[in-house]
């Protein structure tokens, strides 16, 4: 559990240096590059190649984080079914249901008897 728990934060920390990484070089680009896309068909092309770039980094950053989230889950329900095994529901009920049917042929044994 401690291993998971480690491994998820420096993941969640990569992706937080990243996503900062992410936003702090488009600013840079956007702001060298918007300043000559006013005089220049290129550089407005650039420019807008830049902000697709950045929407579609974004979209996958978010995409990691939902796969991340979705890998805990997956881990968290795994160890309660794995908890929910090491319980031995199946092995107990059956037993309850076997003591059940004992009980239920002694009460029909004991009617039998008074009557």
């Amino acid at each position: 559990m401690q291993k998971i728990l480690k491994d998820t934060r420096e993941v969640q920390k990569d992706i937080n240096t990243l996503t900062g990484q992410i936003d702090r070089s488009f600013t840079i680009s956007d702001e060298l590059i918007f300043s000559n896309a006013k005089k220049d068909e290129t550089s407005k092309k650039a420019y807008m190649l830049l902000v697709s770039l950045h929407n579609m980094c974004g979209e996958i950053v978010k995409v990691v984080s939902d796969i991340g989230f979705i890998e805990r889950e997956c881990r968290n329900l795994q160890e309660l079914i794995d908890i929910e095994i090491s319980k031995e529901t199946s092995v107990k009920l059956k037993r309850v249901n076997d003591d059940l049917q004992k009980i239920k042929e002694e009460n029909i044994a004991l009617l039998k008897q008074v009557q």
